[in-house]
């Protein structure tokens, strides 16, 4: 019989944000460089961005969900911070927020 190889633990976070009442002042002056900006960090990271979901229409409290996981869970601190010091990030709430392992 033969081995599998041995799983690493990974931390998985679920980011839920909503927006804050000011949103729209706040974002949409330089829409474009704000749009990267977030986008940049979540690209430029050595965490695993599974996915980023509008909630809109689906939740009245919630407007975005950010997924992510990584094998430290500093780095997922670090990257929540990150996206909390881009316009974007200034511009919404953590609503909620779900975190767990698996490997």
């Amino acid at each position: 019989m033969s081995q599998s190889p041995a799983a690493t633990l990974q931390f998985t976070a679920f980011w839920l944000y909503a927006r804050r009442d000011d949103w729209r002042e706040s974002t949409h002056q330089n829409w474009d460089s704000v749009v990267s900006e977030f986008s940049g960090v979540l690209s430029e990271t050595d965490v695993t961005v599974r996915g980023v979901y509008s909630t809109m229409g689906l939740r009245p409290d919630v407007d975005l969900i950010i997924w992510v996981h990584a094998e430290k869970l500093d780095q997922l601190q670090k990257l929540a911070a990150q996206i909390d010091q881009t316009e974007i990030g200034r511009a919404l709430y953590r609503a909620d927020g779900y975190i767990g392992t698996a490997g």
